[in-house]
């Protein structure tokens, strides 16, 4: 098929295998990161009731279950420094074409500007090396 703009397929083959790839190798660690995202579930998993426990298992495993690896600056290349974590509800309401003022917001400055940062770095050394005659 036609090659899309990161330079690969419009499927999950072209694009979006390094993102695949990053969950793929993440999933068995969801949980740990999950946990340390949200400290009060891993306290209730620790020290609640048991009644809380099993609660608090049926809201790990859902979240685990709707984690997403994704882009923070979509039309841009997969690379681990444009890659971030989130849950699905979440990263689906945001994208280049819409709403990116509040995915800046969401995220918050330091995570667009390191990751701004990375891309604008790299095309500039890319512009360096790559001469189109």
């Amino acid at each position: 098929g036609p090659r899309g703009p990161r330079g690969g397929g419009g499927g999950p083959a072209g694009h979006d295998a390094l993102i695949m790839g990053i969950k793929k190798d993440l999933k068995l660690r969801f949980r740990e990161i999950i946990l340390a995202r949200i400290p009060l579930l891993a306290d209730v998993l620790k020290n609640g009731s048991s009644q809380r426990k099993a609660h608090a298992n049926r809201v790990l495993l859902y979240l685990i279950a709707n984690v997403d690896v994704d882009h923070i600056w979509s039309s841009a290349v997969d690379h681990p420094m444009n890659c971030f974590l989130e849950f699905k509800p979440i990263n689906n309401f945001f994208n280049d074409a819409r709403n990116m003022p509040g995915k800046r917001r969401h995220y918050g400055a330091d995570v667009s500007g390191n990751s701004g940062g990375w891309l604008t770095n790299s095309v500039m050394v890319t512009s360096r090396v790559v001469r189109v005659v």
